[in-house]
C-alpha cells in the first residue's frame, strides 16, 4: 500500500475499536431502554379494590377468541358496547364456558378503567371470572416482565465487562506476542531455506515489500501461505481456511515477517519496522 503502512495500521486498529466502542454503546444503551420499559410496564399495574372497577350488565350478543398477543377474547352485547379479555387469566374452561352461553344472555361484568378490559364476568346463576383471581394473574403475568428486565441489565452488565475484558486480552496479547517474537529471534539462528520458489506456480501474492537488499514476497499457493525471500522460501503455513498467523525467518541476521493479523489484514515487516500492510478481501 502507499504511505505509512504502521500508520495504516495504527487508524484500522483505531477504526475497529471505535465500530465496536460504538455497537456496544448502542446495545447497552437499547438493552437498558427496553429494561426501564419492561419494568415500568411490569410495576405500573396494580389490582382494583371492587368499589374502583366499573361494573357493566347486558345480553351477550356473541363471544369471539381474539389472536391478540394481549387479549385472549372480545365479548359483543346487544348496546354494541364491546369488552376485551386478557390473554394472561384465559383459561380452556372460560373460553368454553363462554362459547356455551346462549346469545341473550345477562352477564355482570366488572371493567379495569386503566386496561380497559374484563376482571370479572357472572351471569344470574354462577361466576365464570373471579375478580381476584383475574387480577391475580394479570399481576402474575406483569412480574414475568420484571424478570426480562432483570436479564437485560445482567446482559448490558455482562457485554461491558466482556468489551474491557477483550481490550485488556488484546492489550495483553499483543505485549506477550512481542516478547515471544525477541525471544525467538534471540534463540534462532539463520534459517534454512525450504526451497525455491517456483515463479510459474499457480499462485496468488498476498503482498511484496522491498527493504534494503531483500526482496520480500508473502503469497498463497493452493492452501499454503509462503514467505519468500530473494526467491527462496523461507517459512509456510498450510491450511484450507486462513486464520491469523505469523511466518518467520532470519535471514542475513534480519527478522523477517508476513502474514494475518487479528484485524484479517496482511503484514510484512523487517526487523521489527512494519513495511507493508492491506486489508485481506478474501
Amino acid at each position: 500500500m502507499k504511505g505509512n503502512p504502521t500508520s495504516y495500521k495504527e487508524k484500522l486498529e483505531k477504526k475497529r475499536m471505535q465500530e465496536t466502542k460504538i455497537f456496544t454503546l448502542i446495545a447497552v444503551i437499547a438493552g437498558t431502554a427496553i429494561g426501564i420499559f419492561f419494568l415500568f410496564y411490569a410495576l405500573s399495574y396494580q389490582p382494583l379494590p371492587r368499589e374502583e372497577a366499573v361494573a357493566f350488565s347486558g345480553q351477550l350478543a356473541r363471544y369471539k377468541e381474539s389472536q391478540s398477543s394481549k387479549y385472549g377474547g372480545r365479548l359483543y352485547f346487544g348496546d354494541d358496547s364491546q369488552f376485551e379479555l386478557e390473554n394472561a387469566y384465559q383459561t380452556k374452561e372460560l373460553t368454553e364456558a363462554l362459547q356455551s352461553l346462549v346469545p341473550g344472555t345477562t352477564l355482570y361484568l366488572l371493567i379495569d378503567p386503566e386496561l380497559n378490559c374484563v376482571i370479572e364476568i357472572r351471569t344470574e346463576s354462577r361466576e365464570l371470572l373471579n375478580l381476584d383471581e383475574a387480577q391475580q394473574a394479570i399481576l402474575s403475568e406483569r412480574r414475568d416482565f420484571i424478570l426480562i428486565a432483570i436479564l437485560l441489565f445482567a446482559c448490558d452488565i455482562l457485554l461491558l465487562v466482556i468489551t474491557l475484558l477483550e481490550r485488556k486480552a488484546k492489550r495483553d496479547n499483543k505485549a506477550a506476542k512481542q516478547q515471544r517474537k525477541k525471544k525467538k529471534a534471540e534463540e534462532l539462528g539463520e534459517s534454512p531455506v525450504l526451497r525455491y520458489a517456483n515463479p510459474d506456480v499457480r499462485h496468488r501474492v498476498l503482498l511484496d515489500a522491498r527493504a534494503e537488499s531483500y526482496q520480500i514476497c508473502y503469497r498463497r499457493v493452493g492452501i499454503v501461505n509462503e514467505l519468500i525471500v530473494n526467491g527462496r522460501v523461507y517459512a509456510e503455513k498450510k491450511g484450507f481456511l486462513e486464520f491469523e498467523h505469523t511466518l518467520f525467518a532470519v535471514v542475513d541476521g534480519h527478522k523477517i515477517e508476513a502474514g494475518t493479523d487479528d484485524l484479517s489484514c496482511s503484514f510484512i515487516s523487517f526487523d521489527g519496522r512494519l513495511l507493508d500492510y492491506k486489508q485481506r478481501i478474501i
